[in-house]
């Protein structure tokens, strides 16, 4: 019987010749895929044979319309939309198709047969640029080429991948590869020459992956180290001769923050932040992400007028600024009006002047704002004195503005007298004229100051005397004027 069969199998598929052909529709994971196995020339009673390969072993998985394979019954389903004598059409259709059904069919009849590979497009398992996690913000040098490589894995070799920062399409600056193992394709992009400028700052560095049905994209933000930026509260400034605390200021930026700052004198004097030398003194301050740099004069000499130049460093390079300190000159004083001034002692009978204790700067009137005049110079007030205009006198100035140069001296002299008298000797007039020093530890305090000042010193418990001449164009009268406080 089982003779009879193949004899007549034999002779059926001589005289009817059967062909088979296969075709499969796109299958996507998670979705439907369709299997077409169409056989011609056959004869009714024909058997067509549906198997796939798995591993080594090949799995039955139906035989004309009737499912064997009992894993996948519930996934598969077999369809005739043409069942004729000889020609017949019979469909595998796989439900929620996974990535293992990526395998080769095959379909026979009689001796005729046909195969296929069922290409399975799945989801891009994961997407990387380098161990950074998505959104993470990554630091990297200006100008420098940084290793960043963009990975792309998925069942699917047909993928394709794009680099952008921000909206720019930086694809070009990377070199593309493409391995499989186990039956995952990883496709990765290389930097090969981009760049970090300056403005990428901030921007996203994205890296999109896609393939027949998926998008994926993964995302940095990049942070530009770059070398310091400075600048300073203000880049010019005019004082006079003998001011004091003189400052700039100077703020430096960026990321790292510079490691070593340094200001430069115009006496070629350098001076570390954080040091003192002579008259200079170079502070810094953290604040946040910047450092403050202050230079301060203690007192100002001709030589100190120039340029000043603040270099910071970090290890991506050094940034120079530069400061000017300027002497504020008047051209002339021929035309303006003086007020010379002195401080005597007064003598016990309080009705006449005792020897002369200082010689005090001229104070010049008829200038925007007052000036002062001696031994190293014309000076502004406020330069020198920058709390002048704070120090309690009795005498206060009118309200009314006189218009007569003479009357503004007769008026403001007395008063602004006093006022440098206390900045210059202390309130009580006792602290500066006794600080005198001397050298000899077998000579008397008296005998000391009187060798130095050279000029004979008031006795103990006398009053000062603030002495003033308003100059000839105002008259030659000498005012005076007590000074209220501790005798001397």
């Amino acid at each position: 019987m089982v003779a009879i069969c193949l004899t007549l199998s034999l002779l059926v598929h001589f005289v009817t010749g059967e062909k088979v052909e296969l075709s499969a529709s796109t299958a996507v994971y998670k979705s439907k895929a369709t299997i077409t196995c169409e056989v011609t020339e056959t004869t009714f009673d024909s058997i067509v044979i549906l198997e796939r390969q798995q591993g080594g072993d090949t799995i039955l998985i139906s035989r004309n319309s009737e499912i064997h394979d009992l894993a996948n019954r519930n996934r598969y389903n077999i369809f005739l939309p043409k069942f004729e004598e000889t020609n017949k059409i019979y469909q595998l259709e796989i439900s929620d198709v996974e990535l293992k059904d990526g395998v080769t069919y095959s379909c026979r009849c009689e001796d005729a047969t046909d195969s296929l590979q069922l290409a399975v497009t799945g989801p891009i398992s994961s997407l990387t640029i380098n161990n950074y996690n998505a959104g993470e913000t990554v630091s990297l040098d200006i100008q420098d080429t940084p290793s960043l490589v963009c990975t792309a894995k998925g069942s699917s070799g047909n993928i394709t991948m794009k680099v952008f920062v921000d909206t720019e399409d930086v694809t070009s600056h990377f070199q593309s590869s493409l391995s499989q193992s186990n039956g995952v394709h990883a496709w990765v992009l290389t930097n090969k020459n981009y760049a970090i400028k300056k403005d990428d700052e901030g921007k996203n560095f994205t890296c999109k992956a896609t393939n027949q049905q998926f998008d994926e994209q993964v995302m940095i933000i990049i942070h530009v180290l770059d070398k310091p930026s400075l600048a300073c509260a203000a880049n010019k400034r005019k004082t006079s001769i003998g001011a004091r605390n003189i400052r700039f200021t100077c703020t430096a930026s960026g990321d790292p923050l510079p490691s070593v700052a340094t200001w430069q004198t115009p006496t070629s004097l350098p001076i570390k932040s954080g040091t003192s030398s002579g008259d200079f003194t170079a502070t810094q301050q953290s604040a946040g992400k910047t450092v403050q740099y202050t230079v301060s004069i203690r007192r100002v000499k001709e030589a100190y007028f120039g340029e000043y130049t603040l270099e910071a460093k970090n290890r991506l390079g050094s940034t120079k600024i530069q400061v000017t300190l300027t002497q504020a000159k008047i051209s002339s004083t021929d035309n303006l009006n003086h007020c010379q001034w002195y401080i005597h002692s007064e003598k016990p009978d309080y009705k006449s002047i005792g020897p002369k204790i200082m010689d005090l700067p001229t104070l010049i009137y008829g200038l925007p704002t007052l000036w002062g005049n001696d031994t190293m110079g014309p000076f502004r007030v406020l330069d020198r004195f920058p709390n002048f205009n704070t120090i309690f006198v009795h005498r206060r100035r009118k309200r009314q503005i006189p218009v007569d140069p003479c009357l503004i001296v007769h008026q403001r002299c007395s008063p602004d007298c006093e006022r440098m008298a206390k900045l210059m000797t202390g309130n009580n007039l006792t602290s500066r004229l006794a600080d005198l020093g001397y050298s000899d530890a077998n000579k008397t305090v008296g005998q000391a100051m009187c060798e130095k000042s050279n000029r004979v010193i008031p006795f103990p418990g006398e009053r000062a005397l603030v002495l003033y001449h308003p100059g000839s164009k105002c008259g030659k009268q000498v005012s005076t004027y007590v000074i209220d406080g501790p005798s001397l």
